[in-house]
Order: structure tokens, then sequence, then C-alpha cells
């Protein structure tokens, strides 16, 4: 049997660490012989070494295997990986990752439990590690411990600074987390939203009045009506007073209203009559450009400043009490709200999600209220109504949204009792006011799906849609600086001549076609002559 041989760090005692001692026998030959005589090792923690009691064979094996583990690194990796997005928001898209990796370390960790409670083995305060055949590592760590960051621990950080995720994971998990990122970064196409919104209203209304005065025996010329003597005022009010000499009939029309007086001495007439019909049209056109799954809003507002009087006591010297007044201005709004989300079912399909909500004030609220024998203004009442639709359409279909109407109509009739109902006679004995206001909103939406175009020729769908735009804001441009003020001489140019310049893109692009025009060789012409 060979001496045991000691090795440690130079110039130190250590203590060795008991260990279970087997004697050795004989020199080992095969490598069941190696490892069936165990060696005595001792860690020396102060000197950050191993202290080891073996046979030479024994040595040289175990020299192998720290040759192997004790060594520096090649390269020294780092948990923390940025990811630069290009096309999805940082904080979206960490939400989904959280989501995904918090959901699969729970059906994990409930998969761990199972097999641990089946097995009836594990680590005691472990909350489970997956397997080989997992793809998520999941920390060994139980919930609510403290203590340094475990390699298994994923977290995802957004940073708008940078438009970039900030991962830290170890490097199998960081494997998938890239391939996810990379699949959900893809580029979304956007839809061009076109939204015409026409508003359609209607207003009639019509009123006949008639006033009839008589006086008998009858009307003397210059005279008037008789005057109450308990009250000192007149009874009945004559229509033309004094009373006119002989007959009068007149007669007059204006804007549509007709108004008639006839007066003789037995009686004085006056009748007014007034049919009225109003329409008009209320039209907004705006655009917008969303991203695929990405909701926008169209927002058409109206708003009102209704006064509001506070009055608040002050106390002066000698602890007098004064009121002091002030009107203040509030604002209330009413309008229209679209919000349109695209989604892009196919190459050439279009879902689009569309909420509307409208709110008007009512037109028949007086504006005031009364508080006592005191009337103050008050905020006008609100009509609010919502629609909410999914459509399916090809790419560069108009779907129109109808039917969102609001009507008022009111029908009064004042009359003389039993004279007023007389069939055709009773019209003298009558008043008549209807009112119909009626508005009917049309809203028309068209999307087009917008992809880059050809880098080559520059044709995107982008590019097309703007010119369209550009060429309209051009020709108000240039019809506004043609506006000549004097007939015969050409207006002076108001600076800045041009508003928009040429976009740097679009140049580039036409000097690329310029460039590939000049490279195009004309055709070689050779003449051969035979004698």
């Amino acid at each position: 049997m060979t001496n045991p041989t000691m090795t440690g760090t130079a110039g130190t005692q250590p203590q060795p660490v008991p260990t279970a001692t087997v004697a050795l026998t004989g020199e080992p030959t095969t490598a069941e012989d190696i490892v069936a005589e165990q060696p005595q090792i001792a860690v020396l923690e102060s000197t950050n070494s191993l202290l080891v009691n073996a046979t030479p064979r024994q040595h040289a094996a175990i020299a192998l295997v720290i040759a192997h583990v004790d060594r520096e690194p090649e390269t020294t990796s780092t948990p923390y990986v940025v990811y630069p997005l290009q096309n999805q928001d940082p904080e979206e898209l960490a939400s989904v990752l959280d989501e995904l990796v918090n959901a699969t370390i729970r059906a994990e960790s409930r998969t761990s439990a199972q097999r641990t409670s089946t097995t009836g083995t594990g680590t005691p305060g472990t909350a489970g590690t997956t397997g080989t055949e997992s793809k998520i590592q999941t920390s060994a760590r139980p919930s609510g411990m403290g203590g340094p960051r475990g390699e298994e621990d994923i977290t995802i950080v957004p940073d708008k600074a940078t438009y970039s995720l900030i991962v830290y994971a170890n490097k199998k998990n960081q494997q998938w987390i890239s391939q996810l990122i990379k699949a959900l970064d893809e580029y979304r196409p956007q839809v061009l939203l076109d939204a015409t919104l026409v508003e359609i209203s209607k207003d009639n209304d019509f009123t006949m009045d008639l006033n009839l005065v008589s006086k008998y025996p009858r009307m003397l010329p210059g005279g008037s009506m008789t005057t109450l003597s308990k009250t000192g005022t007149t009874g009945v009010v004559a229509l033309k007073d004094p009373f006119p000499t002989g007959q009068i009939l007149e007669g007059s029309v204006t804007n549509g209203s007709g108004v008639a007086f006839y007066a003789d001495e037995h009686i004085q007439a006056l009748l007014k009559l007034m049919d009225k019909k109003n329409y008009g049209r209320v039209l907004a056109r705006p655009s917008i450009l969303v991203k695929d799954n990405q909701e926008g809003q169209i927002k058409a507002e109206k708003t009102i400043y209704v006064g509001e009087e506070k009055t608040s006591t002050i106390t002066g010297e000698g602890g007098n009490l004064s009121q002091s007044s002030d009107i203040q201005f509030k604002d209330y709004s009413s309008g229209i709200t679209l919000k349109i989300t695209p989604h892009i079912a196919s190459k050439e399909v279009l879902q689009l999600q569309i909420e509307l909500d409208r709110t008007d004030f009512d037109p028949s609220d007086p504006g005031t209220a009364t508080i006592g024998d005191k009337t103050v203004p008050k905020p006008l009442n609100t009509v609010s109504s919502n629609v909410g639709t999914m459509a399916v359409l090809p790419d560069g279909a108009t779907i129109i949204l109808g039917g969102i109407e609001t009507m008022t109509q009111t029908k009064g009739t004042t009359k003389i009792p039993l004279l007023g109902d007389i069939p055709l006679v009773g019209i003298l004995f009558r008043g008549v006011d209807e009112t119909d206001k009626q508005s009917r909103l049309y809203v028309f939406v068209k999307a087009n799906i917008v992809r880059p175009g050809d880098e080559l020729t520059g044709n995107s769908d982008i590019e097309r849609v703007s010119r369209k735009k550009r060429d309209a804001f051009e020709q108000d441009e240039k019809n506004f600086q043609g506006l000549d003020s004097i007939p015969g001489i050409k207006p002076g140019k108001i600076q800045p001549e041009k508003i928009l310049e040429d976009d740097e893109y679009l140049q580039t692009l036409r000097n690329r076609l310029d460039e590939k025009k000049k490279e195009k060789k004309e055709p070689v012409k050779v003449e051969v002559k035979l004698d």
C-alpha cells in the first residue's frame, strides 16, 4: 500500500473537515478500483482550496476533474439582453410576454408539484423545477423569499426612450424569448380611414294667426275702444287706433311671411300666415391613418358657454358685510365621437369595429331654471345616442351608417269655444302653430389597406393617397394666390408662396429613376455596305 499524499495551499496548516475514512488495501488498477476506495477531501474556505488525501492514481483523476471545472470561462455572458423593436409598442409587448411567462410558470409549477406528489420525492423548500423536456426554466426559489436573483427568473422591462425591451433571463430562456419577440414584432400594415359625416336637417314651421276686433254699433272714425272705469285700461285693444276713416285693405309679404289687414266701421281683422321650410347640410370629411388592430378616433364637438352668477359675502371694516357678484362662463360640449378599430382579416378583406357616440343639446330646453322668485341660467339638457357594429368589407369599399335620427315635432291649436269647431268657418276663430324639426346623420367610412411601395418606383399606397390630398390643397392655394383685387392687374404673391415642399424621400426616388433612364443605352446601328 502506498503512503497517502497531502496537497494544499503552501504556508498554511488547515484543519480538515471531518470525512469518512476508507482503508486502502492496495494499488487500484481499474476505474472501478479507483472509485472503490474513496479518497479523503477537505474544503479550505480560508484559502479557497481543496485538501485531498488519495492514491497517486486517484490524484491524477481528481486533478483532471478539477482542471476541467476550475477554469475561467472563455466569454462572460450577461443575463440581460436588449431587444430593439421596430413595429410593436414596448409596453404592450411587455404586457403580453409577462402574461405568457407567468401563465407558463404557474402551469410548470403545478406539473412539478403533481410529479413530486406522485413520486414522493422532492427537495424541501423548492417550488419545483422543470425537466429537460420543458422549454421554460422556472425559478426554484419559493415565492416571497428574499435572497439573490435566481438564474431561472425572467424579468421583462419596456424602455420607451429606446423603443426596446430589456429581458433578464438565462441563456435557455433567452433563446425562446428572442424567437417570440421576433415573431410578434412583425410589420403591421396601416389602414387609411376616410370618414364622411353628413347631417341633413329639415325644419318646417307653419303658423296661422287671425285677430278680429269689432265694436257695436260701429267704429266712428277717430274714435277708440272703451276704457274700463275701475282699472283705467282698455278692455279690448283695437288693431288700429284711432279708428280709420272708410275701408282699409292692406297686405305685405316679407321673406315668405304674409300679413293682411282689413278695417271698416264694423270690424278690424289682421291675418298672419307663414309656412317656413329650411333644409341644411353639415359636412365633415376627416381622414386618419392607423395601424392594424389599433383604434382610431374622430371627434367633432360643439361647445357653448353658459354664464353663471356667483355671489360671495365679504366682511369689511367694522364688521360690515357686503355682497359681491361675479359672472363666470362654463363650457358645455356636444358632438360626435367616432371610434374605428380595423383588423386586416386577409390580403383584400377588412373587419371594422365601429362605435359612434352622439350627444345633442335639447332644443326645447330654455336653458334657465327658476329658484324661488329668481330665474337663473342652467346647462342645457342633452340627448345621447350610441351605435356599435362590426362590418366585414373588401379593401377600398365604403360602409354607410344611417338611421341616426333626431326628431322634434309639435302641433298646437288655439280656438274660441264652439265657434272654432264650425266646419270651414271655424278656421277664422282658430290659431294654428305646427313645428317639425328633423335631423339625420349619415356616416360613410372608407377603409384602404396601406402597404409599403416599391423602393425603385416610389408608388406606395401612402404616396398615392397623399398625392391626392396634396393636389387638392395646392389647387386651393393656387386659387388663393390668383385672386385679383384689381381687374387686369396680376396680383402679387403672398409669402410664403409655397407652403408644402417636395419630400426628400420622393425627390430621392425621382433622382434614382432619372439615373436609371440615363443608364439605358440607345440601340447601336451598324451599316454594312457591300460592293
